[in-house]
């Protein structure tokens, strides 16, 4: 048993390990936040658990005082995970665990009544909203798995399963209707680094195959993201502007019936190490989404300086406002179309909204900034 107290750790949910992780952000480590956050706390603390579904341990691209526990039982992890964790918790005597995200809610379950251990956990969205927004496509599988019934089981579990939880980063406005005592939500929001936007980029060698303007969309290619209405949308602008490219980086479900309706101007990369490469020399970045609690990608474009369009649903209002970027309403590809024609012919009004954009990334959601906020409140 270690003899000090000076032990901190992660849990990760049952679908939200590190393994799809480096999935989503194509074996990308810079662009992911819970290895960041890892490295920031193995400075801190002298052990650092990690607690996750995952296969296989990744304590190889881990600093070399964090100690990966995994349960590869999904069922298991989501049932009894908790003991697990209580049972480190108390034994090791970790001072505090960072729950990401709300799907964690099952595996942080009495850990602070049984121990004195405070969780600190990243509620970037509503755990039960996923059931219902986040359906990938229409297959069976999918229907059965995400609906309304399954939305309001998950629902009253969130409302019971928060109130185990001791503070919170909150990274979306609806999250906080579900936290009772409003003294646990940190005076935090969710942050993305910046650090690789400050260094010499490579440009992605897209743009050698290209000419004109660009509109550039990263994220998963699924019904929640929109991409269709994006699609519709840059066929109206390019009406207007007829040498429009637009760049879209990500994979899914939706990718052959998005090709049926794109025509040569429309460059899908799929997932991609270099986002910030095709970030670097895009004109505007979109984000379509019909439902997006807090989407990344759009703080990345905003950290790179790019003037933003992006539909007004979620935690996207928190990120971006008209001071900084344009707000639409989803669905509607023919306003978006104008956004996208009025900032192409307005340079310097979208070269103000991409600097306003920066500053706004830099001075409140930078992640190292905020995670030693963290640490001051929790006396490191």
């Amino acid at each position: 048993m270690i003899k000090n107290s000076n032990t901190a750790g992660f849990i990760f949910g049952y679908h939200g390990g590190l393994e799809l992780a480096l999935k989503i952000y194509g074996g990308d480590i810079n662009r992911i936040n819970e290895f960041f956050l890892i490295e920031k706390y193995s400075k801190k603390y002298d052990k650092v658990f990690v607690f996750s579904c995952d296969k296989k341990k990744y304590s190889h691209i881990l600093p070399k005082n964090a100690i990966h526990i995994i349960i590869k039982n999904k069922l298991f992890y989501i049932l009894f995970g908790w003991i697990v964790i209580a049972h480190y918790a108390k034994k090791y005597k970790i001072q505090h665990l960072r729950a990401i995200r709300s799907p964690v809610l099952p595996n942080v379950f009495m850990v602070n009544k049984l121990t004195n251990t405070k969780i600190l956990m990243d509620y970037n969205y509503l755990w039960h909203a996923i059931y219902k927004e986040d359906r990938r496509d229409d297959s069976f599988y999918e229907i059965l798995k995400k609906n309304k019934v399954m939305a309001l089981i998950v629902l009253i579990l969130e409302k019971f399963l928060v109130n185990f939880v001791d503070y919170f980063i909150v990274g979306d406005p609806a999250v906080e209707k579900y936290i009772k005592d409003k003294s646990k939500i940190l005076p935090i929001k969710k942050a993305i680094r910046t650090d690789g936007f400050n260094k010499s980029i490579k440009l992605h060698k897209i743009y050698e195959k290209i000419r004109g303007p660009s509109i550039v969309f990263v994220g998963r290619i699924v019904p929640m993201k929109d991409p269709m209405t994006l699609i519709k949308a840059y066929k109206i602008a390019k009406k207007t502007i007829p040498d429009l490219n637009l760049i879209i980086c990500g994979d899914g479900p939706l990718m052959q019936e998005c090709k049926k309706i794109s025509d040569n101007g429309v460059h899908y990369l799929g997932r991609i190490s270099n986002v910030a490469g095709v970030l670097k020399k895009a004109d505007i970045y979109i984000c379509s989404s019909r439902y997006d609690p807090s989407p990344k990608s759009l703080m990345e474009a905003m950290a790179m300086g790019i003037p933003c369009i992006a539909t007004n649903t979620g935690g996207v209002s928190y990120y971006m406002n008209n001071s900084c970027g344009i707000l639409i309403e989803p669905k509607n590809p023919e306003i978006m179309a104008e956004k996208i024609i009025y900032l192409l012919k307005h340079k310097e009004i979208a070269k103000e909204l991409g600097r306003k954009a920066k500053q706004r990334i830099y001075e409140e959601y930078d992640l190292e900034k905020n995670t030693d906020k963290v640490f001051n409140i929790f006396g490191k």
